[in-house]
């Protein structure tokens, strides 16, 4: 599997020039060769360029960040902060699909708030002089730390919501009719305010939607949405909270110890098109919203 297959080269770069419109900063989708997909660079300063254009510059400085950056995000399966060797702020945030890494998506060319460029490292690479590089270098704007958490925090919800949409796209067996209520429920999830949506994939066992509120700080999810995927062909849904957070006045729902992420959770099987039991469902998504928005855990 390659990234082309969860969105066209066309559709990396409009997500590329997104990045670049909100946050200011190159921003490059790379496969796991450390190729950009796309090959249409978004420039945040004068600098990046001339480094980039330069083979001996870009062997010595590009490439190696990329390389390290990459191999970090592979192993630790999350986003990566930190400098390149010509002293500017990178990041790179890790893209899986069914367990495979495909490569990562980021920016970098800003400088960390209150440093400065690695002139030295600059000047021996590309042979621009100092002068040169701080005339390159004027104007140059910062991120700070803050900052760059909050772009990488974008670009794993971004793909997120790539990744849903391909599976969505490629559900055509559907012998349940369940999909229209997956659908139904995750739109329901992207209206809530202040609400990041993770996707999950183990193909074969289960796809799974977690719905996490920004003010919770000990539990990963205030509601778990899984397509049990034993049997591809015919899909069924577990819908599970916390069991403290919610109520279940009509009796539709499991207690089952133990069984959301360590916890206690309760659960509710919707496996066939029951529009009455889906609309009780989404009233308790709801419940356990409003008791994640008071920062309950």
């Amino acid at each position: 599997m390659e990234l082309t297959d969860i969105l066209s080269k066309e559709e990396w770069a409009s997500f590329e020039k997104e990045l670049y419109d909100r946050f200011h900063i190159n921003c490059t989708v790379y496969n796991t060769s450390g190729i950009g997909v796309t090959g249409k660079p978004n420039w945040c300063n004068r600098l990046c360029p001339q480094i980039k254009a330069n083979k001996d510059s870009l062997a010595a400085i590009c490439a190696p960040g990329n390389q390290n950056f990459m191999a970090q995000t592979k192993q630790t399966q999350k986003a990566v902060i930190g400098e390149c060797d010509a002293g500017l702020m990178k990041i790179a945030v890790p893209i899986f699909s069914n367990g495979n890494f495909l490569g990562t998506a980021g920016g970098c060319g800003l400088l960390p708030q209150g440093g400065e460029v690695e002139t030295f490292m600059i000047e021996k690479t590309t042979g621009l002089s100092e002068e040169e590089i701080a005339a390159l270098c004027e104007g140059m704007n910062s991120m700070t730390q803050g900052q760059a958490g909050e772009m990488a925090d974008f670009i794993e919800e971004r793909i997120a919501e790539f990744k849903t949409q391909k599976f969505i796209n490629d559900w055509v067996d559907d012998s349940l009719c369940i999909k229209t209520i997956f659908i139904s429920l995750l739109q329901d999830l992207q209206q809530k305010e202040d609400v990041e949506i993770e996707f999950h994939e183990r193909p074969g066992i289960s796809f799974s939607l977690r719905g996490v509120h920004k003010n919770q700080k000990d539990r990963p999810l205030f509601a778990m949405i899984d397509i049990i995927d034993d049997d591809p062909k015919q899909r069924w849904l577990s819908v599970c909270f916390y069991d403290d957070t919610i109520e279940d006045p009509d009796d539709q729902g499991d207690l089952v110890p133990g069984g959301l992420l360590g916890s206690d959770g309760y659960c509710f099987n919707l496996t066939e098109s029951d529009e009455s039991l889906k609309e009780y469902v989404s009233q308790r998504i709801q419940e356990a919203y409003v008791h994640a928005c008071k920062g309950g855990n």
